[in-house]
């Protein structure tokens, strides 16, 4: 719906707009309002009750999309592990390998669907899966993973403090 709506106001030709849909997907047109039309998307901290910070970083970005999915909404914690919405198709649980995978690209849909199916795959398949179709997809991905640290696929978007 985010990525119809976004073609509509463009084929209506608007440039400048941002889309929310939820806090889990945007899309960005240009921004009139800051040097070189970038908006600044800050990235919500999962765990933020460790080091009380809301974000873990920002990127500067235009004319794109930016997709999350993640455990840090709608959780419930049990025995030191979050619970949380995103169902893996093989175990039938909730997997614990990351706490958010982002993904930049241009098509907020298939966006969507990348970033849950990512956030179900182990660290190799992951990693196997973007060296295998980062490229011809143009996508760019932030996983902030299960223990705290921060892997990035990025070529072209810096992750800054």
């Amino acid at each position: 719906a985010t990525q119809k709506a976004a073609d509509y106001i463009e084929s209506l030709g608007f440039e400048n707009y941002s889309i929310t849909s939820g806090s889990s997907s945007i899309i960005l047109g240009k921004n009139p309002n800051r040097e070189n039309d970038i908006f600044i998307v800050s990235l919500a901290n999962p765990i933020r009750e460790i080091n009380n910070k809301l974000t873990y970083g920002k990127i500067h970005v235009k004319e794109t999309s930016v997709t999350t999915s993640g455990n840090y909404e709608q959780y419930a914690n049990y025995k030191g592990l979050r619970y949380h919405h995103i169902i893996s198709p093989e175990t039938k649980a909730p997997v614990h390998y990351y706490h958010t995978v982002t993904i930049i690209g241009d098509n907020a849909g298939l966006l969507d669907a990348l970033s849950t199916a990512l956030f179900n795959m182990s660290p190799s398949k992951f990693d196997e899966w973007m060296e295998k179709h980062q490229e011809e997809l143009g996508i760019e991905v932030i996983r902030f993973n299960y223990d705290g640290t921060i892997t990035k696929y990025l070529k072209n978007i810096e992750l800054r403090d």
